[in-house]
């Protein structure tokens, strides 16, 4: 055997028996590859327009047609196939063209699913809104104007669309209008493809999710804008709705407004698309000059009227139900940030601030308003760990268990419209609060302790019982009243708010002032139960707790290389940084460059470093140094830190010098020199 592998014909054979072992796998990867470019593609359907000028199917079955034609010519689409479409309205119990959202998400389910079940898509629908034939030049030419409106299938809400008009070439002869009219159709679709292209809504995936709010892996750079509201999808089901809050220009945070069942990371978000409005009905959008008509109904100058006064109206309410009143709206809106404990300059700390809110007033016309704003963190439910008196801002550290100027109020209610406390207990922070540990994220929330006097209150009153005074003559039951008044008949009665009856046989009524009151003689009875209230004392309640963003709190990155004022020669440098506890959390990393050591804008340069604190740099000279200005490569002294922040944390560590770029927590800063060129010698 061996001789005769060493021959010419028992090399062919094993290399023949090696290739024929390799190829099944080389096969395998090539058409894996294949089927996954394939599924890469969303699928789309569209379903027959509805046509606006008349009940000529023929012509909105031609514009789903040629709608359906030109998107599948992009190459960025699977197109469902006409057939499955129709055969999916059929399986259904439906007619042409569909009615309502409802069956357009039903048609979108049952004939994208059957294409491609392990993933969502989108059903196009539309109208032929108008068209006219023209005389032209000695010819006919036919205008149409083509309305087109894509929904996810999943939410049935828009993601795209487009109006726009089509116009057919000039034709003599006896061509026939219907002819020039498919024509227009053809133009028309093309046209309004292309816008569509033109206005693709971004969409993103989510990277981490909290309870009220997501992040995604997109932002401004991708076409997405703060306000904007987008769909949560899971292949092909919706998970919820939401809307973009803060943004950056590769990533976001969404805020959730409707959450179907929870949301995940992986999970798809897509914007939400504002369709063109259809004209008003008997009014041709088509004008007789060319072009579409961009508006259909008259402005009237009314409505901002009508809008002002609602906005006023709504306003008021707002200042009578959150001010003076006591009501338990959250009384600020609250930040956190992760920041450097300034005793220390290198243990981690969190600030949080807040500023009031201007419905809440938590005080009246002779209240003493906020007497306590106490801070929670959400590893610390029952008891707060920070209460403040005056400021609207408290630091949390590693360094030390929290601490308060003053003690917190546990007892008062929340609300503000019936007094039940007129002296809450002050009690002091247990001594077993936990303290903040680096690396692990947290929520903070805040409410107000204020207080109002009973006169204040809508109620008019509090629990004492005050009255209005001058009573009238009681009646023959001789039951002591509420308002304190009494009868004269002799039956003992029973204990009233204001004073209670002692003596049963002689009709004689002891007011809670010590006044005896016989007869009908009620007016002292009264007196005494409107001196005798709390309308005047002070009534203590909590307003509703404003909670934070995410915030992480890290300790300061370490430079370990270079050595500090190290003179370097030409040749780059390595710069290795020791990276603090993050939690496990994706982290964002950044270098930065200056001849400055205060680091000022405007001669910084910024390097951001992916997945690790070690890269090679030479800011002096060499081909790696193109991103630095002239200014900086002819420095002898560079000062250089390094930074790093949580990505998920909103808004992110304290902006340095108000600068919202620099959310980081920064190491301390390093310098090293350029090398000294000896001077020559005589």
């Amino acid at each position: 055997m061996r001789r005769f592998v060493d021959t010419f014909a028992g090399k062919a054979l094993c290399h023949l028996a090696a290739m024929a072992l390799v190829l099944p796998t080389v096969t395998l990867t090539v058409a894996s590859r294949a089927e996954a470019q394939v599924q890469q593609l969303p699928s789309w359907a569209v379903t027959e327009f509805r046509d606006l000028k008349s009940q000529n199917r023929k012509y909105g079955q031609a514009a789903a047609d040629a709608v359906s034609g030109e998107l599948a010519k992009t190459n960025r689409y699977d197109i469902v196939a006409q057939d499955t479409v129709n055969r999916a309205i059929e399986t259904l119990g439906l007619t042409s063209p569909l009615e309502g959202l409802v069956n357009l998400s039903r048609v979108g389910t049952e004939a994208i699913g059957s294409a491609s079940a392990d993933r969502g898509g989108t059903i196009v629908s539309g109208e032929v809104v108008d068209y006219r034939v023209d005389n032209v030049g000695g010819g006919k030419q036919a205008r149409v104007a083509l309305r087109v409106v894509a929904y996810d299938v999943a939410s049935v809400l828009p993601v795209n669309g487009a109006l726009e008009e089509g116009q057919s070439t000039v034709r003599g002869g006896n061509v026939t209008d219907e002819t020039l009219i498919t024509d227009a159709i053809q133009q028309a679709a093309a046209v309004v493809v292309r816008t569509m292209q033109s206005q693709q809504l971004p969409s993103a995936t989510i990277l981490n999710t909290q309870t009220r709010s997501a992040l995604l892996n997109q932002g401004t750079r991708s076409g997405f804008k703060t306000g904007d509201t987008v769909i949560i999808t899971r292949g092909p089901i919706q998970v919820g709705t939401g809307r973009i809050g803060v943004i950056e220009p590769d990533q976001a945070e969404i805020t959730y407004e409707r959450v179907v069942r929870g949301v995940a990371p992986g999970d798809r978000v897509r914007a939400v698309f504002s369709p063109p409005a259809l004209p008003a009905a008997g009014v041709s959008i088509l004008k007789a000059n060319g072009g579409l008509r961009t508006s259909s109904k008259p402005k009237g100058r009314s409505n901002n009227a009508t809008l002002i006064s609602a906005l006023l109206v709504v306003g008021l309410v707002g200042v009578l139900l959150g001010g003076g009143n006591g009501s338990s709206t959250s009384a600020a809106t609250v930040t956190a940030e992760a920041t450097t404990d300034v005793q220390t300059n290198t243990a981690a700390a969190v600030r949080v601030k807040w500023t009031r809110n201007g419905f809440f007033k938590g005080n009246a016309n002779t209240g003493t308003g906020t007497v306590r704003w106490q801070v929670y963190r959400s590893d610390v439910s029952l008891n707060p760990i920070l209460v403040v008196s005056e400021a609207q801002q408290v630091v949390d550290s590693t360094r030390q268990t929290p601490s308060s100027d003053t003690g917190y109020l546990r007892d008062a209610i929340a609300g503000g419209t019936t007094c039940k406390n007129t002296s809450p207990t002050n009690a002091t922070i247990p001594t077993t609060t936990p303290t903040l540990v680096a690396g692990q994220t947290y929520v903070y929330s805040v409410e107000a302790v204020y207080s109002v006097t009973g006169l204040d209150l809508p109620s008019g009153n509090t629990a004492g019982g005050t009255t209005t005074a001058g009573g009238t003559a009681g009646g023959t039951t001789g039951t002591t009243s509420t308002t304190g008044t009494t009868s004269t008949t002799g039956t003992t009665s029973t204990t009233g708010a204001t004073g209670t009856t002692t003596s049963g046989t002689t009709g004689t009524t002891t007011t809670a002032t010590g006044t005896t009151n016989t007869g009908t003689t009620t007016s002292a009875g009264s007196t005494a139960g409107t001196t005798s209230g709390a309308g005047n004392q002070l009534c203590y309640f909590r307003s509703g707790r404003s909670s934070s963003g995410r915030t992480t709190p890290l300790e300061r990155p370490t430079i370990t290389q270079p050595s500090n004022n190290v003179p370097l020669g030409s040749t780059s440098q390595n710069f290795v940084v020791t990276a603090p506890n993050v939690g496990g959390q994706l982290v964002q990393y950044v270098f930065e460059f200056s001849d400055d050591p205060t680091f000022p804008k405007a001669s910084t340069v910024r390097t951001e470093v992916k997945n690790t604190f070690t890269f090679n740099i030479n800011p002096f000279s060499g081909p790696d140094n193109s991103s630095f200005p002239t200014r900086l490569r002819n420095a002898q002294t560079i000062y250089y830190r390094a930074g790093i922040r949580v990505q998920s944390d909103r808004p992110g560590p304290v902006a340095e010098n108000g600068d919202k770029n620099r959310r980081f927590i920064y190491s301390l800063p390093r310098s090293y020199t350029r090398t000294q060129t000896p001077p020559s010698g005589p």
